[in-house]
């Protein structure tokens, strides 16, 4: 039992998350980079762990346009 047509909605719903998602995450970064209570140290870690989250996001985006777009035969 495989429904094309909720497949194809839950892809859709996946690239209006998953990009939210990105776009909020960015603006976050985007504060912690211009505060000045944080040091070079932290600083350095939640680069590391921005750059995770945002690969993980990226890569849920990706699947989700698969799954909208790649062809099921």
């Amino acid at each position: 039992m495989h429904s094309g047509m909720l497949s194809f909605l839950i892809g859709v719903l996946g690239v209006f998350v998953f990009t939210g998602l990105t776009a909020y995450y960015m603006q976050q970064f985007k504060k912690i980079s211009q505060d000045a209570n944080i040091s070079a140290l932290e600083r350095s870690k939640l680069t590391i762990v921005g750059g995770l989250m945002l690969y993980i996001l990226f890569i849920n985006l990706f699947l989700s346009l698969l799954r909208i777009l790649g062809s099921r035969e």
